[in-house]
């Protein structure tokens, strides 16, 4: 495949009633190091002030196209846009997301000096304020043929990927019936295909975490990525030529160990959100369906993975996540051992929280009630 030093790369974003993020969204296209690009901003059936502002950054540059078309959701607006794109290169922008300056100009250098890429992914960082400089990272350290990887965990966010457009012509494009997961469901038919995946191991993308994202819903982000997972271990027709290794999809006997490190990940979003009900539910699937994989220390990973983000903390800093999070936290776990008839369950499953010596400081003394049932936690 031919590198193209300077190629363009077309951007899609969908956008539905965010006015008040789009700005810094498209702000950070223009303030991008790498002049070759064009965004294709689409205006999904907005009731606020989108669609002028769409139209006014339309005006100061003719890289800003705007489409309209009535509401479906994020997946339809991104065929949408897919379908108007000229680009060589394409990626997806949401309009509450920013990228950093060099962020083009990174991965397209990427891609033009391997040939043999068909995407490339980067690093990125979540956080409420997307104008402070990231203070960590989060990255997918494989590369390569990803779809076992895929299979099992989805560590590309939206705005991480930049494919060339090739790949899309054997794939069915973004499932417009999946209300959450479908970025997951959209890396999973691309990796189906063999495609080889390269990396920038830098941040490049800030994803702002805030109230009303479609990510907050944790019962409907769980009960999708169960859609998406049951897909990945068996065919999906959507994908015209998969490799021969992956046309039947990953073992069906790893399923229920993705399902369930799936669900984890959800739990602790329902717990940083406080949302008790979606977090029973969760967890009460698994126990219904994999009784077997109800590991604590499994269960404690995975939560601390994803309870930040229902807090809207910054990963790491645990002196703040701690006490918006701890009574409801402990209140839930506690709850779940007396039904499981698990003694020790709770204690169990926050050690395996992370946290390092910060959060084995807070925890030491810490004592949980639960109506008469006190537990006192001794760590480490």
């Amino acid at each position: 495949m031919k590198a193209l030093d300077d190629g363009l790369v077309s951007i899609v974003v969908p956008a539905y009633n965010d006015a008040s993020t789009l700005s810094d969204t498209l702000e950070s296209l223009l303030a991008q190091r790498y002049g070759r690009w064009e965004a294709i901003v689409v205006d999904d059936g907005s009731t606020d002030g989108t669609s002028k502002l769409i139209a006014s950054y339309g005006q100061r540059d003719s890289r800003f196209q705007l489409v309209r078309r009535l509401n479906g959701g994020p997946s339809a607006a991104r065929n949408t846009g897919i379908a108007k794109a000229k680009g060589e290169f394409l990626m997806f922008l949401d309009a509450d997301d920013v990228f950093r300056p060099n962020t083009l100009q990174k991965l397209v250098r990427g891609l033009s000096r391997n040939p043999h890429w068909d995407a490339v992914h980067c690093g990125w960082w979540n956080t409420p304020n997307v104008s402070e400089p990231p203070r960590g990272s989060a990255f997918c350290r494989c590369t390569g043929d990803l779809f076992d990887h895929v299979s099992r965990h989805n560590q590309t966010p939206v705005c991480t990927v930049m494919i060339r457009r090739p790949i899309l012509e054997g794939i069915g494009g973004w499932d417009e019936n999946l209300t959450s997961s479908e970025d997951w469901d959209f890396w999973l038919q691309i990796a189906r295909t063999g495609a080889c995946f390269g990396r920038v191991s830098e941040v490049l993308c800030m994803i702002r975490e805030r109230p009303g994202s479609n990510i907050r819903d944790a019962r409907r982000l769980f009960d999708t990525c169960r859609v998406v997972l049951e897909r990945a271990h068996g065919p999906d027709p959507r994908v015209k030529s998969p490799h021969p290794k992956h046309r039947d999809g990953a073992p069906s006997s790893q399923r229920p160990v993705a399902i369930a490190t799936a669900a984890w990940a959800c739990l602790g979003l329902a717990l940083g959100l406080g949302d008790v009900h979606a977090a029973t539910y969760i967890l009460s699937r698994v126990a219904q369906d994999y009784p077997d994989l109800l590991q604590p220390e499994q269960i404690g990973q995975g939560i601390g993975t994803m309870i930040w983000r229902g807090a809207l903390v910054t990963p790491g800093e645990w002196d703040q996540l701690w006490p918006k999070v701890s009574k409801t936290l402990c209140e839930f776990l506690l709850k779940q051992e007396l039904d499981l008839a698990r003694p020790g369950f709770a204690c169990s499953v926050v050690a395996h929280l992370g946290g390092h010596g910060v959060l084995q400081n807070i925890l030491k003394s810490t004592t949980w009630r639960l109506g008469r049932s006190i537990t006192c936690l001794k760590f480490w």
